[in-house]
C-alpha cells in the first residue's frame, strides 16, 4: 500500500486514501459519525471504479465495502471495543487510529492481501435482496390486482 492522496474540500469529512494495485483504503474524519469511518474499496485497474456504490441494477458490481460492517460481521467484539473511540479532536483521532489499524489489519486480512472474495460475496447477497425485493412487489401486484 501507498499513501494515494487526501481531500479535505468538504465540511462533513476529511478523507486520506491509501492503495494497493487492488484495494483502496479509504479513512474517513467523519462529521457526520463523529470518529473515524473506514471504507474498502476495490480498484479496477488501480483506479477507482465510476459507480463506487451498487446502484438497485441487477447487474451492478459491489465495489464498496464499509469497515464497520465487515468488523460487527467477523470480530463483533472487536467492534464494540472501536466503539468508544468518538471525536475529531486531534488527541482523540491519535487515540484512535492505531487501534482502528490493527483492527483493519486482522479483520480485512484477506481484503488486504488481494483476496477480493467479499467484495463478489456482497454483489451476490444484493442481488438476492433485490430478488427478494422484486419478488415482493409482484406479489403486493397481485394482491392489489385480485377482486376482494
Amino acid at each position: 500500500f501507498h499513501f494515494a492522496g487526501v481531500q479535505a474540500e468538504n465540511w462533513w469529512g476529511t478523507y486520506v486514501y491509501y492503495d494497493s494495485p487492488l484495494v483502496r483504503v479509504e479513512i474517513d474524519r467523519s462529521v457526520e459519525f463523529g470518529g473515524i469511518e473506514l471504507e474498502l474499496i476495490r480498484l479496477e485497474h488501480g483506479l477507482v471504479p465510476k459507480n463506487l456504490y451498487a446502484s438497485w441494477d441487477d447487474n451492478a458490481v459491489v465495489n464498496h465495502l464499509y469497515f464497520g460492517q465487515l468488523l460487527r460481521e467477523r470480530a463483533p467484539e472487536q467492534w464494540e471495543e472501536l466503539r468508544q473511540y468518538e471525536g475529531l479532536e486531534n488527541e482523540q483521532l491519535a487515540r484512535a487510529l492505531p487501534h482502528f489499524a490493527m483492527a483493519l489489519r486482522v479483520v480485512c486480512d484477506d481484503i488486504l492481501r488481494g483476496d477480493l472474495t467479499r467484495f463478489d460475496l456482497a454483489t451476490e447477497e444484493r442481488r438476492q435482496r433485490i430478488a427478494e425485493r422484486d419478488r415482493q412487489i409482484e406479489e403486493k401486484k397481485r394482491q392489489l390486482e385480485q377482486p376482494e
